[in-house]
């Protein structure tokens, strides 16, 4: 049992399937050791490790967000010097298939 756990573990972490190749995604694993910044919210602890603004490239809202807070959601990154360069896209459900599109917002 303890070998499948670690197998089964590694490859949540590690493994993607190559239909996903698209999406060109980074990922990034560290320890909770070496959080400096733990907040609390309604008894559950919240690890928040430092992020370069810079690497962020692309943020994609779902297709249920209101779209009041999309609305505020890309008010604040335009605000923002740091975050200016983002792009903002929000899912839509496919008309023809049973996929999301994404629309730039």
């Amino acid at each position: 049992m303890g070998e499948n756990m670690e197998k089964w573990a590694h490859d949540f972490i590690w493994v993607k399937s190559q239909h996903w190749s698209y999406e060109e995604e980074w990922r990034i694993i560290t320890t909770f050791r070496e959080c400096k910044n733990i907040k609390n919210c309604n008894n559950t602890k919240i690890f928040l490790f430092p992020l370069p603004f810079d690497v962020i490239k692309n943020i994609y809202l779902g297709c249920r967000m209101s779209k009041e807070k999309i609305n505020d959601f890309v008010d604040l990154i335009s605000r923002s010097k740091a975050l200016k360069h983002i792009q903002v896209y929000r899912a839509l459900p496919s008309e023809k298939e049973y996929k999301l599109r994404f629309m730039k917002v």
